[in-house]
């Protein structure tokens, strides 16, 4: 008669079978120096977090990502060859960020960086030489609109991408919108959602305050991400000539003032009601960043000073790195290398 083997959960030998199981589930997306703390939250501490699991399974806390980031960052250059240097990158107002490491990238390099790169955790601007509509760069694809649809490609001499660290629950977030965007939804201007009638059929209000602009980059600074879930966001007025949503026409003044109010009802279902919350709104990209100015200035309905703006004024732990594509990434980076970022 089959007797099942019973095994004590305290022993070494489970230990290590869990840690092998747990490093074939996740594969490269969580550091190996994580392992342990992982086994100990799930077998130790389970009752009392209920994201033990999860985090066992290779969700990152922003700390993780941020060390892990480091140590591919390593490995990219150990494997690779390629040269790096420190560099400040302006902020558009007379001023600049800190010194991020920037790492050079080739076509020979680029399925390394891929490899290593192509993860939940980090969202990429990825900036082509004078840009015009914003694209981004997010687990391995690349698209514009919010349309995540292409893998990326070899991307063009000069191409700046910083790299932002995102935990896990912020990348699947990102995700999720990305998805909702790429079935040709209204998720770039979230106050067309579709608004909830009262039961004389009166429509309640938008989900949220009309922004400024509807455009191929303001969108980014929307994207609802953070942990954190808000009662209002804040959006950029008619600004300036680029903008087209009017409020006031007779008013330019108070028109191109920011606009707020409280988050409201919709009447999407499926993956819009996970997207855009109910009453409520996960903090967006904008706040994660600390662009909040940028963005009720409409800075980020560019894609130049959307550049601008992460190379010059989020923080190091935030953006820590930034690569640039060159011909041949063993090669000196030279210290003022053109950034052919159009800012207008």
């Amino acid at each position: 008669m089959y007797k099942r083997q019973v095994v004590d959960a305290s022993s070494p030998g489970f230990r290590t079978l869990v840690a092998q199981k747990i490093q074939e589930v996740t594969g490269e997306l969580v550091p190996a120096s994580s392992v342990t703390s992982r086994i100990d939250d799930l077998l130790l501490r389970a009752s009392e977090k209920p994201n033990a699991l999860r985090r066992a399974l290779g969700d990152l806390t922003f700390e993780e990502a941020y060390a892990y980031s480091f140590e591919l960052v390593e490995q990219y250059l150990e494997e690779t060859g390629a040269k790096s240097i420190m560099r400040r990158y302006p902020d558009g107002h007379g001023g600049s960020g800190p010194a991020r490491r920037t790492i050079a990238l080739s076509e020979e390099a680029l399925p390394t960086y891929l490899r290593l790169f192509s993860k939940p955790n980090f969202l990429v601007h990825f900036h082509t030489p004078q840009q015009g509509t914003l694209m981004l760069l997010h687990n391995g694809n690349v698209g514009s609109y919010g349309r995540m649809e292409s893998p990326l490609q070899i991307p063009s001499i000069g191409a700046l991408m910083p790299h932002i660290v995102l935990k896990t629950t912020e990348g699947l977030r990102a995700r999720n919108f990305f998805e909702l965007a790429t079935g040709n939804h209204n998720s770039l201007t979230p106050w067309d959602l579709k608004q909830v009638e009262d039961k004389n059929g009166r429509k309640r209000g938008s989900y949220c305050a009309m922004g400024g602009y509807s455009s191929c980059t303001h969108w980014v600074g929307l994207i609802p991400m953070g942990d954190k879930t808000l009662d209002r966001i804040w959006v950029p007025g008619k600004v300036d000539e680029h903008a087209d949503n009017e409020l006031y026409p007779s008013d330019p003044a108070r028109d191109a003032r920011p606009r707020v109010k409280r988050i409201g009802q919709h009447d999407e279902s499926g993956l819009a009601e996970i997207v855009f919350k109910q009453g409520e709104y996960n903090e967006p990209f904008y706040s994660i960043l600390g662009l909040k100015e940028s963005h009720v200035n409409g800075e980020l309905a560019n894609p130049g000073w959307v550049a601008k703006s992460i190379l010059g004024s989020t923080t190091k732990k935030r953006v820590p790195f930034v690569f640039l594509m060159t011909t041949n990434h063993r090669l000196k980076i030279p210290a003022n290398f053109p950034l052919n970022i159009h800012a207008y």
